[in-house]
């Protein structure tokens, strides 16, 4: 899927048939990126991209030294 065709509302299981390996392969997507660790709790919260956005934004807050 291109990253274009991605809706920030969308929630990934419904709109693109998104499933748990899924959520674990963006978690780690997004840890390889950032170079963080992420609890893996945190893949259930992120059920779309406006869903990510807030989980990143509150790990910045909470860790700002760890993840930076």
């Amino acid at each position: 899927m291109n990253s274009c065709e991605l809706s920030d509302n969308a929630i990934f299981t419904k709109e693109y048939g998104a499933d748990s390996i899924t959520a674990i392969e963006i978690l780690a997507a997004i840890e390889s990126e950032f170079e963080i660790k992420l609890p893996e709790n945190f893949a259930d919260k992120m059920i779309s991209l406006n869903s990510i956005y807030t989980v990143m934004q509150e790990i910045s807050i909470s860790y700002p030294e760890e993840n930076s």
